[in-house]
């Protein structure tokens, strides 16, 4: 890893250790549960949302996983957009 990858992930990790935990974990659960009962595009933004912080928090923890932990993290967010792109198709 080089200099530059180290930095942002200590710039995120710094702005993120101001969100207290309780906090941070629901409304990522949240915005995924609620995008997942509302039907059409706004359930799909409200995925695709979920998608994004889920995916940041995932790239902060990437180098410490091992590979099985990676592998899941990647299915989780390809079940994901698979889940968002399902929303934007009609009935």
């Amino acid at each position: 890893m080089n200099a530059g990858q180290a930095g942002w992930r200590e710039r995120v990790s710094a702005h993120l250790a101001v969100v207290p935990p309780v906090v941070l974990a629901p409304v990522v659960m949240g915005t995924l549960a609620l995008g997942l009962v509302v039907a059409g595009v706004p359930g799909a933004i409200l995925v695709a949302a979920g998608l994004a912080m889920l995916s940041g928090l995932s790239a902060l923890a990437w180098p410490r996983l091992s590979l099985f932990g990676r592998w899941l993290r990647v299915a989780v967010l390809v079940f994901l957009l698979g889940c968002a792109i399902i929303r934007l198709t009609p009935a």
